[in-house]
């Protein structure tokens, strides 16, 4: 028959187990373990019991000889350490020691103990202390316990309850190699302790996720734990313990959470009744058999405990909690009303499940409080967020709206850099704040003056870092255009109203790309734009005179409602005028949501375009986003008319900036020379954006003729602009 044993568990604290077994005083018990000891062990006469430990810095290298007799009589049993001896953690500054745990029975007492360890013999013997016999060799070395970083999560569910199915137990850091045994202690204080039911166990209602890495842990085995009565000589159950036998060694740094499944009954371990002082431990080491043939040769199993971590003063709330599950489907930590704080296992964890599931959104949910919600994200979540799914995208949902942050965008090295801090003590913040006083003042007032309507609420985007007392926006999203949305009450076409950016330091209202998605009583505005600022709703109706009747009246009407184009005058938008190019590149910065920027590098990208220009800040932009070149001369030809294989070129890379879906640029020329009879008269580098054009239906496959060098009227540029922006979902 076999049984389980983890020896000595809790030996790592001053082996308290052990000596209220014996029935000493733990004052008796602490003075003889001082931090200074590195060696002792004691003899129970009544049922031959030698138990001890050794403070080592090679436990694998430990033999204890129990010297019996003298003369001709005496004999020595020796004991090494993969037979009978657990290994503790223990650190003293950078020099890792450890706390190897003995017990076994033995026919007599020893005369003489003597340990070999770290190269040297340390010889000892016996003193006669209420009617036991203690062995200790002191030497100056002051050790403290070595303690994995860890988590526990069994407090914040219910007492007296059953813990739940999908329930997470532990998380931890493993500092040793070699570990395929975890002891589990759940909730106990003096004699209450939580209630494990073996019965009613099996494997399968645990998992051990590798959040640094992918993927589970096996378990091989689950069992009561149990421990030597150094008293009675017998073997007894560590109440509210267990142990697991993993199926492979866990990776020496990785992070690892201990959970119950999904398929769990929720009858195997049940919490005790409510109240302070509680506490909990998490145990790992490797899992070994031996035979105690002095027990009749029963075969035992043991962790050699490497590592450990012990949660003291907790206290079991008498209240229902919830389940993870139920509290949030996402990776929270809780917090106060109006900001999350984000579980870094629990936001791995998801994130595998994601990968499994083929999905890539993961939610976080917030409540907002006095018009602000905050998301807070450990910088080391988001790292190993990006190893084990680089598309994965947080949809932060709040009543406030919603906001969509792919983790790819969030360049954590160049933060590390700017903030000088490693990434483990770095925080991400998204919030979402109303605006009020002068800056909403200022908002209505320029609404006001452009002849609109304020629809939505005005809300400030922002992205956050923070580290080491300093805070850095996070503006820069690498080209990506980042959603986020905001609810609107009834029904509200797009077709005559916009999602605008305001910037309280210059007053300018622009276009943000938004697409509007109504419901039966609401309709949600999805924003979509490649930095942050302050965002509302307006409705604008705007016409010209002189478009009335034309055939692109409906086109300018709708990109002048979004502030796209405009005319020039209150009056007059003048529809068959020629475009230059410095107007169409204004037009194109503004539908693509870029407004709003400013650029540093105006004077630096072409000879004729000076800083004053009403079109400087639009061509620096687009150059810098890579819409235009210019020509090989430095010079830009602001005021030159734009010809038709130009406005294509532009809208094309325009397309690619937008993140518009991929498109083949390769195209073959006969392709084009089948589609246009003036192939020959369209300049080679154009070409492959002409091809793509017509794959994505910018342009029309039907026309004979590609007229490339014709320069496109205002009206003509608006209908490309418009269509180019449904296209890529800027617009409905």
């Amino acid at each position: 028959m076999k049984r389980t044993s983890s020896i000595l568990t809790r030996m790592l604290v001053c082996c308290i187990l052990i000596f209220s077994a014996l029935g000493v005083p733990l004052a008796e018990a602490d003075e003889l373990h001082a931090t200074n000891e590195s060696i002792s062990f004691v003899y129970n006469p009544s049922n031959g019991m030698l138990t001890g430990y050794v403070l080592s810095k090679n436990p694998d290298e430990i033999s204890v000889y129990a010297n019996y007799g003298t003369g001709d009589s005496a004999r020595t049993d020796v004991f090494k350490q993969s037979d009978y001896i657990e290994v503790f953690g223990y650190a003293n500054q950078n020099q890792k020691y450890f706390k190897a745990g003995f017990s076994i029975r033995t026919a007599e007492q020893p005369t003489k103990m003597t340990v070999k360890k770290d190269g040297e013999n340390h010889e000892m013997m016996p003193v006669l202390k209420n009617g036991y016999s203690f062995y200790k060799y002191a030497q100056d070395i002051q050790l403290a316990a070595f303690r994995i970083e860890a988590s526990q999560y069994v407090s914040a569910y219910s007492s007296d309850q059953f813990i739940p199915g999908s329930s997470r137990l532990f998380s931890f850091v493993p500092e040793a190699a070699g570990i395929d045994g975890l002891h589990v202690q759940f909730l106990q204080k003096q004699t209450v302790r939580a209630a494990v039911y073996m019965s009613n166990l099996a494997v399968t209602d645990f998992e051990l996720m590798d959040a640094s890495g992918s993927g589970t842990i096996g378990i091989r085995s689950v069992s009561s734990a149990q421990q030597i009565n150094v008293a009675s000589g017998g073997y007894e159950d560590l109440a509210g313990s267990l142990q697991l036998q993993l199926a492979e060694p866990l990776k020496q740094g990785h992070r690892y959470e201990l959970r119950m499944t999904s398929t769990a009954v929720g009858n195997e371990i049940k919490l005790p009744t409510a109240g302070n002082g509680y506490n909990a431990a998490i145990l790992l080491g490797k899992w070994y058999s031996y035979n105690d043939q002095l027990a009749g040769g029963t075969e035992f199993h043991s962790i050699a405990v490497s590592n450990a971590a012990y949660f003291d003063n907790l206290t079991l709330q008498a209240v229902t909690a919830p389940t993870q599950q139920d509290a949030q489907q996402s990776s929270t930590a809780g917090g106060e009303t109006g900001k999350l704080m984000v579980d870094s296992m629990q936001f791995i964890s998801d994130l595998q499940r994601l990968k499994t599931s083929g999905s890539n959104l993961l939610p976080l949910k917030v409540s907002s409080k006095d018009g602000k919600a905050t998301v807070v994200i450990p910088a080391d979540a988001l790292r190993e967020g990006q190893k084990v799914l680089p598309v994965a995208v947080l949809d932060i949902q709040s009543d406030m709206g919603s906001y969509q942050l792919p983790l790819r965008v969030i360049d954590l090295e160049k933060l590390h850099k700017q903030l000088g801090s490693d990434v483990s003590k770095m925080l991400v913040s998204v919030k979402f704040a109303s605006v009020i006083g002068n800056e909403a003042a200022l908002f209505h007032k320029k609404i006001n003056e452009l002849g609109a309507e304020s629809i939505g609420e005005i809300i400030a985007y922002s992205v956050t870092v923070e580290a080491n007392g300093q805070l850095i926006p996070l503006s820069d999203f690498q080209g990506n255009y980042v959603s986020r949305s905001m609810k609107l009450n009834g029904f509200v076409s797009g077709a005559r109203a916009t999602a605008v950016l305001f910037d309280p330091d210059t007053g300018i209202i622009s276009f943000v790309p938004s697409v509007f998605e109504p419901s039966a009583s609401s309709t949600d505005v999805v924003m979509k734009r490649d930095g942050n600022s302050i965002y509302s709703v307006v409705r604008y109706d705007k016409t010209f005179d002189d478009i009335q009747g034309n055939s692109a009246q409906n086109d300018i009407e709708l990109l002048s409602s979004k502030l796209i184009v405009f005319g020039t005058s209150a009056r007059e938008f003048m529809p068959e005028k020629q475009l230059t190019r410095a107007e169409f590149t204004t037009m194109l910065v503004r539908a693509m949501g870029w407004a709003g920027e400013s650029s540093t590098e105006q004077e630096t990208h072409f000879a004729d375009v000076s800083t004053g220009d009403w079109y400087a800040e639009a061509v620096a932009l687009a150059a810098r986003k890579g819409l235009i070149g210019g020509y090989p001369d430095g010079t830009f030809h602001p005021h030159e008319m734009l010809s038709k294989e130009q406005m294509v070129v532009m809208l094309i890379r325009a397309w690619k900036a937008a993140g518009g879906k991929a498109i083949s640029m390769e195209e073959s020329a006969s392709e084009i020379a089948y589609k246009y009879a003036d192939y020959n008269s369209v300049s080679s580098w154009a070409k492959p954006s002409i091809a793509a054009a017509i794959n994505v239906k910018l342009i029309s496959s039907s026309d004979t003729m590609f007229d490339s060098a014709s320069v496109p009227t205002r009206a003509v540029a608006v209908t490309y602009l418009k269509t180019f922006l449904q296209l890529v979902g800027f617009i409905n």
